[in-house]
């Protein structure tokens, strides 16, 4: 797993050059993979998919029940050639 920094101003604008292989950009993969989870999660909570209903959440900072439903996305893991991950562990962490 890769740690993404954006450094103490939290920028995260990192180049990708696509005629290269992904791992020479694999900080702007793993910073695109986090957006749009994010994207995703907040499109899904339009339709009902929020805190009670268990939204894929570590910290719910107050909004509902719960948290500790996170998901686990993975980008340039090392597994395969351009591989990706994407799971949710069980509330035990395995």
């Amino acid at each position: 797993m890769q740690d993404v920094d954006g450094g103490a101003d939290l920028t995260f604008d990192f180049e990708a050059d696509l005629s290269e292989h992904a791992q020479d950009y694999r900080e702007a993969a793993v910073t695109n993979l986090f957006y749009m989870n994010n994207v995703i999660h907040d499109v899904m909570a339009l339709y009902g998919f929020d805190e009670e209903a268990g939204n894929f959440q570590a910290f719910n900072y107050g909004g509902g029940p719960g948290g500790g439903d996170h998901v686990r996305a993975e980008a340039a893991d090392g597994g395969g050639t351009n591989n990706a991950n994407f799971s949710t562990p069980a509330a035990d962490g395995s």
